[in-house]
């Protein structure tokens, strides 16, 4: 080389350097500076004037060197991975140096494990690779500028090429080690799921590891790549990942006897938060929170007991990024064993309107929090053998007195008949019920106990209604007989024909009074039969002073006709009801009017007779 015109600059407060010693074939040359090189620092020289012995000036002008020092456990990690390439790119993986120091990676290998566990051969960094600056980036690839150019990475983007083996596009165990591979500097087992919730498909999306701070092996640590640079960030600093989802508050449980966990979507800050249970339980005495910050569990001077219900009431949760879960408080009690009669059909929408969908409603009828997870619902083929049916999610609990819809989309049910926040309403899988009539069983996961069973009928709905598309069949009172037509109405038109996951709009108390005075009396004495929730039925209570009673009951139409004969001989109960829907014996609707409640009860054993007519005023209003 000639040296004769050459200069040579050096940053970081170096400058020139104050002599130079050149080889005795000019093929090299020594530059001594006044101050020391000092670690952790990356120098830029810059040359000018330099040419060989014909003149020919040098490409490169500029260089940079630093003193590289011994990679440690922890200075390395992964921080990007394109697993499943763009149409138009390729994989990559992106290496972090997390120290200040300067790393020489030329010889280690990226390699992926074999479902024995074992390393695969892998592929090496390539010799005379630039080392890498502390909080510097490096991209490997099997072609760096068909990356840079699809990216549009800026200039300082640090990618190269390497020997590549492609990635599987669902998971797999990423390793960094060392040339021997007897030291792991970092080991990633991505998974596709990681993804934020927007993307609808993966491919050509990065996954970025959130901050160099946090844990490699947690999904919480890694984001979807932003659309900004074509959903990728390789050899430079990841996109900002901005966190505005809520957490979900999944799940709360009782560890008995004297504990509660509370468990969420995502990591939590549980700095500021607060807890407060009633039923004299009061605050906690003490938390443990799980290491990756998703769960904690409230530890209670006193212990939990059966048949109580538990409201817990918390308040300053948030996730990590600050958002607050939308659920501040939630029910539990000790989970007891399912009885028949226990679980009743209470709901069933078998021809679903038009922007909604079909679903039925199950009821707790017990004092008991109960466990429906595993349980089938399902329906009877025409030979009386049971259908498949469908199961009911893990983690699936009933309160007292509790309902639960299942249908194909919770979210869907909620919004179109804007359930109150309460409504208790599930996704499950879903087999289409019949418009007509269909045999609706709940049975335990093995199907050999029956907790309820209803044949229900089109021919049940109210005579006004003409087209029962998007019209429930709601349950009058749960203490009413699954098969039996006068224990339905049809959903009121005020609650857009259904009451999922809620009280029934035909709910009627039913057993609730006792007349002293008289033997029977009706709940109201003016009804109108119209669905539209407001008493549509008229409910005949009665109540007798011995065992043994039969009755005949009918109604009557102002000149004295029977319209409607409500029952024959049936053997009373010492307290009990019956029902009246409006409807004549044709099935036909009655007029607006007066008509007469005719009640005859006798004991056949002490020929003991009661008769009593009662007024009932059918109205329009």
């Amino acid at each position: 080389m000639n040296f004769s015109a050459s200069t040579f600059t050096v940053d970081n407060g170096m400058g020139s350097p104050i002599s130079t010693v050149i080889s005795a074939d000019k093929t090299s040359i020594e530059l001594t500076f006044a101050n020391d090189f000092q670690k952790g620092k990356i120098y830029n020289l810059q040359t000018s004037g330099l040419t060989d012995i014909g003149g020919n000036q040098l490409e490169l002008t500029k260089k940079s060197v630093g003193i590289v020092e011994k990679k440690e456990i922890g200075d390395l990690i992964f921080n990007e991975v394109m697993f499943e390439n763009p149409e138009n790119s390729l994989e990559y993986i992106e290496i972090y140096n997390k120290s200040d120091k300067l790393l020489d990676v030329s010889g280690m290998v990226f390699t992926t494990r074999k479902t024995d566990g074992t390393m695969n051969t892998g592929n090496s960094i390539p010799k005379n690779t630039s080392p890498l600056p502390p909080k510097g980036y490096l991209a490997l690839c099997s072609n760096a500028e068909t990356v840079r150019s699809f990216h549009a990475c800026p200039p300082e983007s640090n990618i190269i090429n390497a020997s590549w083996t492609t990635l599987n596009n669902e998971s797999s165990t990423l390793v960094l080690t060392s040339a021997a591979k007897d030291s792991v500097f970092d080991e990633l087992k991505y998974d596709v799921k990681w993804h934020n919730s927007w993307v609808v498909s993966p491919k050509g999306i990065s996954l970025e590891r959130t901050s160099p701070d946090l844990i490699t092996q947690d999904a919480y640590s890694w984001h979807s790549a932003s659309p900004n640079n074509n959903y990728g960030t390789p050899g430079y600093q990841n996109s900002v990942y901005v966190d505005t989802e809520q957490p979900i508050w999944n799940s709360l449980i009782i560890e008995q006897p004297n504990k509660l966990k509370l468990a969420f979507s995502e990591r939590m800050n549980f700095s500021a938060s607060t807890f407060t249970l009633d039923n004299e339980m009061g605050n906690p005495i003490s938390t443990e929170i799980s290491t990756d910050k998703t769960s904690i569990t409230l530890v209670y001077a006193s212990n939990f007991k059966k048949g109580l219900i538990y409201n817990l009431q918390t308040s300053g949760l948030s996730d990590q990024a600050g958002n607050h879960p939308e659920l501040k408080s939630k029910s539990i009690g000790i989970v007891e064993k399912k009885e028949i009669g226990d679980l009743i059909f209470n709901e069933v929408m078998f021809e679903n309107p038009e922007n909604s969908l079909e679903y039925i409603e199950i009821y707790n009828k017990s004092d008991k929090l109960l466990d429906v997870s595993g349980m089938v619902f399902t329906t009877r083929k025409t030979d009386g053998t049971m259908n498949t049916g469908n199961v009911i999610p893990a983690q699936t609990h009933i309160l007292p007195h509790g309902y639960l819809v299942l249908c194909s989309d919770a979210e869907l049910i909620r919004s179109y008949y804007t359930c109150p926040p309460e409504s208790n309403i599930i996704s499950t899988i879903w087999n289409s019920l019949n418009n007509e009539s269909a045999v609706l069983v709940l049975t335990n996961s093995a199907k050999d106990s029956i907790f309820d069973e209803l044949q229900y009928n089109v021919k049940w709905h109210n005579a006004l209604v003409k087209n029962p598309k998007g019209v429930a069949l709601e349950r009058i009172n749960p203490d009413l007989v699954t098969q039996d037509a006068a224990s339905w109405h049809s959903a009121a038109s005020t609650t857009n024909f259904g009451t999922p996951g809620y009280q029934n709009s035909q709910f009627r108390d039913i057993l609730d009074v006792v007349n002293v005075d008289k033997f029977v009396w009706t709940e109201t004495e003016s009804f109108s039969p119209d669905n539209d929730g407001v008493n549509d039925v008229c409910i005949i209570k009665y109540k007798t002073d011995a065992t043994g009673f039969v009755a005949n009951v009918m109604i009557l139409n102002a000149v004295g006709v029977r319209i409607v004969q409500l029952g024959t001989n049936i053997l009373l109960p010492t307290e009990g009801f019956l029902i009246w829907d409006g409807k004549t014996a044709s099935g036909k609707n009655a007029n607006v009017g007066i008509y007469v409640l005719y009640f005859e009860m006798f004991n056949p054993n002490t020929g003991e007779r009661k008769r009593q007519k009662l007024p009932i005023v059918v109205s329009s209003l």
